[in-house]
């Protein structure tokens, strides 16, 4: 059985650099991914502020004074009127408003549209003030994950990673069993005495070295170009790789097997891709969605994938708090490679 995957896996490797497209892909793709579009999704933030002071006193004039000196604030100003200002945040014309009592308290109101954002500006006005952020903002709840207040480039990198590594597997192991579906070559191979479990199981772990090396790759990348470092240990970030890889190779198995050319199985491949993306957390928090979608998170690789990600990459969590997300990855890989054993052995 040994002998016979790694002949596949001979097989894969041969296909694969025959074909210089799909290595250009391999190539490009984490150059794309991680050394060029994260510098259009950074979030240098450059907040309007006002500060509302109705006694006049110095504390609103020095206040002014300290924040318009900081290169992140475009302008701060001094104004009387509380409900002008809400109604100039409500037209997206200011990000902040600090209100000073007259008893000295301090209160920051932010514009929350963007949560990272609203963060970020809450996180320069109190670094500005000398004040900790938690004193100032009390009361008030953000949506901020893992955010350095700063920049939030690195949080977005994690989510660019998850992305890239998704993609290029996904999409090679789909070509790669359409392609041998329509030329009759997976027929031939099964014609020999082919067990369908060493044809799976030589696919599964070909393509998920491939994402292997491309999460390398782009953590090599994120490194040289944004200064990410990993928090945790690069041991358990490659295995929670392999995990996650695990589902979505053989969810993307199961549509090429069950497609009938390739360009069916490419636009069904797109179309699940972009559901399980935008039912993660990757682009709205679980805050903001309702009850029965953020209830998909429990059958979404996606979800557990960039949550696990941001802990062990941001924030340095060890293997045994992660056992939750890897028993979720690992049931639902499981449970896909005995669907698709089931239909391989039942169409041959």
């Amino acid at each position: 059985m040994m002998k016979r995957i790694g002949n596949l896996l001979i097989k894969e490797f041969l296909q694969l650099v025959r074909t210089p497209a799909l290595l250009a892909i391999i190539v490009l793709s984490p150059l794309v991914t991680i050394g060029l579009v994260p510098f259009a999704m950074s979030n240098k933030v450059r907040c309007r502020v006002e500060v509302i002071d109705r006694s006049f006193s110095d504390a609103g004039r020095e206040a002014v004074a300290g924040l318009s000196g900081s290169k992140y604030i475009v302008s701060c100003v001094l104004s009387e009127s509380l409900r002008e200002s809400v109604a100039k945040m409500d037209r997206s014309e200011l990000d902040l408003i600090l209100v000073i009592e007259p008893d000295g308290r301090q209160t920051i109101l932010a514009d929350g549209t963007h949560n990272l954002n609203a963060t970020a500006s809450v996180w320069h006005v109190c670094r500005q003030l000398e004040k900790p952020r938690t004193e100032v903002t009390a009361g008030i709840r953000f949506h901020h994950l893992f955010s350095s207040g700063d920049d939030n480039t690195h949080y977005y990198l994690v989510s660019m990673l998850v992305l890239l590594v998704t993609i290029v597997s996904c999409s090679l192991i789909t070509v790669s069993v359409i392609s041998e579906k329509e030329s009759k070559m997976l027929e031939h191979l099964f014609s020999t005495g082919l067990r369908p479990s060493v044809y799976l199981a030589s696919k599964l772990l070909f393509f998920c070295f491939i994402g292997l090396l491309e999460l390398m790759a782009g953590l090599l990348l994120s490194r040289l170009v944004f200064s990410l470092h990993v928090a945790g240990s690069l041991l358990t970030l490659a295995f929670w790789g392999v995990c996650f890889i695990f589902p979505m190779l053989n969810l993307s198995f199961l549509i090429a097997y069950g497609s009938r050319s390739q360009v069916q199985a490419i636009f069904i491949l797109v179309f699940a891709l972009l559901i399980l993306i935008l039912l993660s957390t990757m682009f709205a928090p679980l805050d903001h969605m309702s009850d029965l979608f953020a209830s998909t998170r429990f059958v979404n690789p996606f979800f557990w994938m960039i949550d696990g990600s941001w802990m062990i990459i941001l924030k340095g969590y060890a293997f045994g708090s992660l056992l939750p997300h890897f028993g979720m990855l690992l049931g639902m890989g499981a449970a896909l490679t005995f669907l698709n054993l089931f239909i391989l052995q039942k169409s041959n």
